[in-house]
């Protein structure tokens, strides 16, 4: 069996990950989290403004994952 095969077989095996707002609400601490999770729930705050917070913290995020998020609520 080549390198490759084992690759691709590796990767098919692999544990999927956990979406990316997950991966930061996780680390966040518990009074970032509650404020982040209101955020999102509150139609008023537009997306944009959600991913500019978080990338002036050093969290870099596009609008397109935190809106699949806000439409999952």
């Amino acid at each position: 069996m080549g390198d490759l095969l084992k690759e691709v077989r590796q990767a098919a095996e692999a544990k999927p990950r956990k979406p990316k707002i997950q991966q930061i609400l996780e680390s966040l601490d518990p009074a970032d989290r509650k404020d982040l999770e209101a955020a999102f729930k509150d139609p008023s705050i537009p997306t944009s403004a959600i991913v500019n917070v978080l990338k002036s913290r050093g969290i870099h995020i596009t609008g397109n994952p935190v809106r699949a998020w806000r439409n999952g609520l």
